[in-house]
């Protein structure tokens, strides 16, 4: 289940967002109770989790805190600064831009990482995977 707190002002496909949660935590099997929170950010705030988190100091466009309480199925946090994703979008929509960067918070919070070549080859690839298999209506 996707919680979502939009803080950005922005309107965004919610439902849009909440499906493609859905696909992503079946395909991952994920459990049933399974707790995403979504928080839908400018990039002064994302720029001030960035840097108490992360260390530098500048927005980026997603970020994932995965849950470390170990209690029933809340997998963790996806902050997603949509100014940012707005600026780095090209040819896409705000929206395919943000379902873009859930996904990739969303694979993050199951373990995947990019932090060698072949771990981010294999990232992109299921990133693309799913995205088609969303795009295409599969739920």
């Amino acid at each position: 289940m996707l919680h979502i707190d939009n803080r950005s002002g922005d309107l965004l496909d919610e439902p849009a967002l909440h499906r493609l949660c859905e696909l992503v935590l079946r395909l991952e099997k994920a459990t049933a109770d399974s707790e995403v929170n979504l928080v839908l950010c400018t990039s002064d705030l994302m720029r001030d989790y960035n840097r108490r988190f992360r260390g530098p100091d500048r927005a980026t466009d997603v970020l994932s805190f995965p849950s470390d309480i170990g209690v029933g199925g809340e997998l963790g946090d996806i902050l997603i600064d949509t100014q940012t994703a707005a600026r780095q979008k090209g040819d896409n929509g705000l929206d395919d831009e943000v379902q873009m960067l859930l996904l990739h918070g969303l694979l993050h919070l199951l373990g995947h990482n990019h932090q060698g070549q072949r771990q981010r080859m294999a990232m992109q690839d299921r990133q693309q995977r799913y995205m088609r298999q969303f795009q295409r209506g599969e739920t």
